[in-house]
């Protein structure tokens, strides 16, 4: 499952093999964090990087997430109330950011087949959902709390008519 999972990752672009031969000092990779395996609802199993000792030396982010509750408040106390909905839901939504390349090397994994970093945002940093909030409020800043609400890579549109929907 592991190689399976580095190997479609490599190919996707979203992980390199870290270098550990250029300049043995500077590749010592102090925040190399170890691949675990957990099991999902539905019997597959989600490969994760357990992050939590760079997490624990990480500066929070204090960007907020929506509460869902005030979500629907909003929702329900627009002037007309929606008729019609739609749930989005991005695939593998923190992989569309970029690291910045000064800190890919802190996203560092190993596991039997090496060391690996990310080059897209990896699932299990302590601040991947402030951070991601963040840029989905800035892209639908217009649109939000209008006819449309975002938590973090869901995003769902609503319309009182089909019309206004399109």
């Amino acid at each position: 499952f592991i190689t399976a999972e580095v190997e479609r990752m490599l190919k996707a672009g979203i992980i390199e093999r870290a270098p550990i031969d250029a300049d043995p000092e500077a590749r010592t990779y102090p925040f190399a964090s170890p691949v675990v395996i957990v099991g999902k609802k539905d019997g597959s199993r989600r490969f994760c990087v357990d992050y939590r000792k760079l997490n624990a030396i990480t500066e929070t982010n204090a960007y907020p997430l929506p509460i869902i509750d005030e979500i629907f408040s909003n929702i329900a106390k627009r002037g007309t109330p929606p008729k019609y909905f739609t749930a989005l839901d991005l695939a593998s939504g923190y992989w569309q950011v970029p690291m910045h390349p000064d800190h890919e090397h802190k996203t560092t994994f190993t596991c039997h087949l090496g060391l690996y970093y990310f080059k897209r945002l990896p699932f299990g940093l302590k601040n991947a959902p402030a951070s991601f909030q963040s840029m989905m409020d800035t892209i639908f800043r217009d649109q939000i709390d209008q006819h449309m609400a975002v938590y973090i890579d869901d995003i769902n549109v609503y319309s009182a008519s089909f019309e206004e929907h399109l």
